[in-house]
């Protein structure tokens, strides 16, 4: 079972990591070019918002928290 939330986690960091890319290199400099008026071509790309949004919602079983010595944050809490 530790191995799969550990890829959990993984898939997660990479699923994310990716978002971030995509949003920085081509929405943002998409959006800065058309502001400046630059001709250039669409480039289309693949949003796995959805895939990140569904990671973030996964919350464990309240079982497994109940007596834990570790505090388990949300997944999109943004806390360690």
């Amino acid at each position: 079972m530790l191995c799969c939330a550990l890829q959990l986690c993984i898939n997660y960091a990479n699923e994310k990591l990716q978002q971030l890319f995509n949003q920085h290199i081509f929405q943002q400099e998409q959006d800065e070019y058309e502001a400046e008026g630059i001709d250039w071509i669409t480039i289309e790309f693949n949003n796995n918002r959805e895939c990140v949004e569904l990671l973030e919602k996964v919350r464990p079983p309240p079982s497994s928290r109940k007596g834990s010595a570790v505090a388990v944050p949300a997944w999109g809490s943004g806390r360690s």
